[in-house]
């Protein structure tokens, strides 16, 4: 239970966050009242399996400065990692974010790509200003 403070956290507040992470398994887990996001892949993480896994109320979707915040993000060079079965209920504004966008660029910059998304199941329930999308994937490829 990520605590989901009114109106946002001023800095990035994650679930669970995993940089560099290889062959880890979450899997019936629920994330819910996160306010960036439930699950945090990045700097490469590789050949993760998520399973089963419900995302509940995740995200900000209320400021006047724009919605953020992503149940599942993939960031940075994640590679061959496979999501199975996501579920993404209440509200939120984007279920999976694949995502090679930066303002800063380090030595992780890198394309995500091949990683594998079966079964999503998506049940977005507010109405934020703007839009709710299910998956989002920016400049990545063979996703």
């Amino acid at each position: 239970d990520g605590n989901k403070i009114s109106g946002g956290s001023p800095s990035s507040v994650f679930g669970i966050q995993l940089p560099h992470a290889r062959f880890c398994n979450i899997n019936n887990v629920t994330f819910q009242n996160c306010d960036q996001g439930a699950l945090f892949l990045c700097k490469g993480s590789k050949e993760n399996n998520i399973t089963n896994c419900n995302f509940r109320d995740i995200g900000v979707y209320n400021l006047k400065s724009g919605n953020k915040g992503a149940a599942l993000w993939m960031f940075q060079g994640c590679q061959f990692n496979k999501v199975i079965n996501p579920n993404f209920t209440g509200s939120g504004w984007v279920g999976i974010y694949i995502d090679d966008r930066t303002t800063t660029a380090t030595i992780f910059d890198h394309s995500n790509s091949d990683n594998y998304i079966l079964n999503v199941t998506l049940d977005f329930t507010n109405n934020p200003a703007g839009y709710n999308t299910g998956i989002v994937i920016t400049g990545s490829s063979r996703n």
